[in-house]
């Protein structure tokens, strides 16, 4: 069987404090990705977008992970 990945998604602070879940599409499914370079370039694509606001208010961190 062939590996999928997927982002897991952490936040600290803000309002409501640590939380954590898979990266989800508009539907609420969990996001998969067929090799880990296309997980891995999502995750720091997201890291930049929302660690390099300088108004920000929480602490993200993505990593990738084998779903199945």
């Amino acid at each position: 069987m062939q590996k999928r990945y997927g982002v897991w998604c952490e936040v600290w602070g803000g309002v409501t404090g640590h939380r954590e879940s898979w990266l989800k599409n508009s539907v609420g499914s969990p996001m998969e990705y067929p090799t880990l370079e296309a997980a891995t370039n999502v995750a720091a694509e997201l890291k930049d977008n929302t660690n390099g606001n300088e108004h920000r208010t929480a602490d993200f961190r993505y990593t990738v992970r084998v779903v199945n």
